[in-house]
C-alpha cells in the first residue's frame, strides 16, 4: 500500500540522517484539500524540537533525502513544515487495471491470513421479535464479519440465543391465562410477533395485580427443576419464536455458522466458579455467596469491591454464563479472537468478563474484544420491548418497501413483477443497512425512514443507483467490457480534474479497507464509498462519455467507470448491501 511505503521511505530516511530519532511513529494522512498532496505527513513537526531546527528546515532535509519512488510525482512542503506527496498519472491510470484484473478481490488484503476470528452478533430473546436495535447488532455483527474476511482472516460467526430466564416465563405465564390455546397459525401471525404480544400482556396485566410475579417466580422455578408440563409450552413457544427469526434473518441476509442456547449451557460456569474458589482464585463471602475481589481494579462493587459470580442460593448470572462460554469457545485454540458485537449498555459486563477471564489464569482473554456500539432511538424517545414502544423490524422492513415503492412511482421507474419486487427488497434493505453503518457504531443514532431512502442523499439508495447507472453506461456502450478491459490506457487521455480526482479516490479504496479493519470502523467503508460516487456523478454531469468523444477518450473513460463500478460493488458488499444491475 502507498500509505506503508511512504512511510518506509521517510523511516529510512531519518535512520541515515536522524538516527537518534527512528522511534518517532510517522503519521501518514489524507488531505481533505487535493492541492495539499495525495497523502501528507507531519514528522518535520515532530522532530524539530528534539533537532533544534526549524520544522521547514528539517522537512527539507527529508525531502531532500526522500528516494525515488516510481508513484510520486512531486514533494511539496507547506504551512509550517508538512510534506505533502502527491501521485504521478501514470501510476493512478495503471491502478484501473489492477481494479478490473482482481475484480471482487480489489481492496483485499492478507493482513489476517492464518487467523480465525468467532464474532458473536444478535443474540436475541425468545420472548419477542427482532426489533429495530437487532437490526443495529446484525448488520454491524454481519458487515465486521465481511470486513474481517476481506482483510484475510478465516471468520466464523454466531449468536447465544436467550432462550431461558424470568422474562421468557413472563411470555409463558401470559399465554397460559390468555392465549386460549391459540397459535401462529390460527391467527395468521409471526410466530415471534404472536409470543412477542403475550410479553407485552403481560406488562399491561402487572399494572393491574403485581401478585403475579410470584406466578412468575413458580413457573421459573419449574423450569429449571424440569416440569414436563413447564418444558413443554416452553419448548413449544420458543420454537414458533424460532420460525419467526428465521424468516426474519433471511430476509435481512443474517446467517450463522452455529448457534449456541442459555439453556444449554447454563449450569456449567458453576462449576468453574468453583473450582476457581478451590484454587484461591474466588471466595465465599458473607451470606453464602461466591464472589471475585475487584476492588484494584475498580470494577467491583464501589463498597466492598466485589463481584458476584454465583448467588448465595446457588443461582448463576449472565457473567457466570459468559465465562463458561468464553472457555468453551477459546480455551482449545480454535479461534485466535473472539468478537462480541453488543450494545453499550453492556461495557461494564464485558470489562469484567474479561478482567475475571484473566484473573482465572486464562491469556487469551487478551484477544477478546467487544464491540460496543450506541443505541438506536426512536424520535419519541428510547425504546422498551415490554411497553410495546419498539419498532419490530420486520415491521420497518415492510414500512421502508412502502416508501421505496412510492419512489419507484414518483420516478415513473419502469419495473413490474418480480422484478419491482426484488429492487424494491434490495433498495429498502440497502437504506435500512447504510443508514446504520455510516454512522460511528459509537454514536447513539435517531433512525428517519424517509430521509434514508433519498436517492441524491448520503443514503444506500443513492450508492445503488449511481452503481446502477454505471451499468446503464456500460450496456449502452459500443465496446463490450472485456474489450474495454483489455485495452491499456494512455495516462495522458485522462487529464481532466474530475477524472483524476475519481483516479485519486479509487487508488484508496485498499488503504480504506485496511484502515476500517484494525479497529471494525465501518463508517470509513460507506463514507468512502459516499465520497467516490459523488466524484463520479461530477464527472459524468460535466464530461461526455459515449457522445462528443474520440474513441480512445472513450474506451479510457468506459474503463474508468468499469473500475468504479467494481469498487463500489466491493464496498457494498463488505457492508452487506445488494447492488442493483438497473434502477
Amino acid at each position: 500500500m502507498i500509505k506503508d511505503k511512504l512511510k518506509q521511505a521517510i523511516q529510512d530516511v531519518l535512520e541515515g540522517h536522524f538516527p537518534e530519532h527512528t522511534g518517532k511513529n510517522i503519521v501518514i494522512e489524507y488531505p481533505n484539500d487535493t492541492s495539499h498532496g495525495d497523502y501528507s505527513c507531519n514528522i518535520a513537526l515532530q522532530l524539530s524540537k528534539a533537532a533544534q531546527k526549524n520544522p521547514r528546515e528539517v522537512a527539507q532535509m527529508v525531502v531532500d533525502h526522500f528516494p525515488k519512488l516510481d508513484f510520486v510525482e512531486s514533494i511539496e512542503i507547506a504551512g509550517p513544515g508538512f510534506i505533502n506527496f502527491f501521485l504521478n498519472q501514470d501510476y493512478l491510470v495503471k491502478n484501473i487495471q489492477q481494479i478490473l484484473s482482481e475484480g471482487v478481490k480489489y481492496g483485499t488484503n492478507e493482513e489476517g491470513k492464518g487467523q480465525k476470528i468467532l464474532v458473536e452478533y444478535s443474540s436475541p430473546n425468545t420472548n419477542k421479535p427482532l426489533h429495530l436495535g437487532h437490526a443495529r447488532n446484525n448488520f454491524l455483527g454481519m458487515a465486521t464479519a465481511n470486513l474481517l474476511k476481506a482483510n484475510g482472516y478465516d471468520v466464523q460467526k454466531t449468536q447465544i440465543v436467550n432462550d431461558r430466564g424470568i422474562h421468557i416465563c413472563k411470555s409463558m405465564l401470559a399465554y397460559q391465562k390468555f392465549g386460549k390455546g391459540q397459535t401462529p397459525e390460527s391467527t395468521n401471525k409471526k410466530g415471534d410477533h404472536f409470543v412477542g404480544d403475550y410479553y407485552v400482556k403481560y406488562a399491561e396485566e402487572l399494572k393491574k395485580d403485581e401478585s403475579i410475579e410470584e406466578e412468575v417466580v413458580e413457573i421459573l422455578k419449574k423450569w429449571e427443576a424440569k416440569d414436563l408440563e413447564t418444558r413443554t409450552l416452553w419448548e413449544k413457544m420458543n420454537s414458533w419464536v424460532y420460525a419467526g427469526f428465521n424468516e426474519t434473518y433471511k430476509k435481512i441476509g443474517s446467517e450463522f455458522d452455529f448457534t449456541t442456547h442459555e439453556s444449554e449451557i447454563s449450569e456449567e460456569g458453576r462449576a468453574i466458579v468453583e473450582q476457581a474458589l478451590k484454587e484461591g482464585k474466588v471466595e465465599k463471602i458473607e451470606g453464602g455467596a461466591l464472589a471475585i475481589n475487584l476492588k484494584d481494579s475498580g470494577l467491583g462493587d464501589s463498597e466492598t469491591g466485589y463481584k458476584v459470580l454465583v448467588r448465595s442460593n446457588g443461582t448463576t448470572i449472565y457473567m457466570t454464563q459468559d465465562i463458561q462460554l468464553a472457555i468453551h469457545r477459546m480455551a482449545d485454540g480454535e479461534f485466535n479472537k473472539l468478537i462480541y458485537v453488543v450494545g453499550n449498555e453492556q461495557d461494564y459486563h464485558f470489562k469484567v468478563l474479561f478482567e475475571v477471564l484473566r484473573r482465572f489464569g486464562y491469556d487469551w482473554a487478551e484477544n477478546c474484544a467487544h464491540l460496543s456500539y450506541a443505541m438506536v432511538n426512536l424520535p419519541t424517545g428510547k425504546m422498551k420491548s415490554r411497553e410495546g414502544t419498539s419498532v419490530d423490524l420486520d415491521d420497518l422492513v415492510a414500512s421502508l418497501e412502502g416508501l421505496v415503492d412510492e419512489e419507484i412511482k414518483e420516478r415513473g421507474m419502469d419495473y413490474a413483477g418480480a422484478e419491482r419486487k426484488e429492487l424494491i427488497e434490495k433498495v429498502a434493505l440497502g437504506a435500512l443497512k447504510y443508514f446504520i453503518l455510516r454512522m460511528d457504531g459509537k454514536s447513539t443514532m435517531i433512525y428517519d425512514p424517509e430521509s434514508s431512502i433519498d436517492f441524491q442523499g448520503n443514503t444506500g439508495p443513492y450508492l445503488q443507483y449511481t452503481y446502477a447507472r454505471l451499468q446503464s453506461i456500460l450496456r449502452k456502450a459500443p465496446d463490450s467490457i472485456e474489450e474495454v478491459s483489455s485495452e491499456l490506457v494512455d495516462p495522458s487521455t485522462l487529464k481532466e480534474k474530475e477524472e483524476l480526482a475519481v483516479l485519486r479516490k479509487l487508488q484508496l479504496f485498499p488503504e480504506i479497507v485496511y484502515n476500517a479493519g484494525k479497529e471494525y470502523r465501518l463508517h470509513l467503508i460507506a463514507n468512502y464509498l459516499h465520497e467516490l460516487a459523488q466524484l463520479t456523478n461530477t464527472f459524468y454531469s460535466k464530461h461526455f462519455v459515449l457522445a462528443g468523444t474520440n474513441d480512445a477518450l472513450r474506451r479510457a473513460r468506459l474503463k474508468l467507470l468499469t473500475g468504479v463500478g467494481q469498487v463500489i460493488q466491493n464496498g457494498l458488499n463488505i457492508l452487506g448491501i445488494e447492488a442493483p444491475e438497473k434502477m
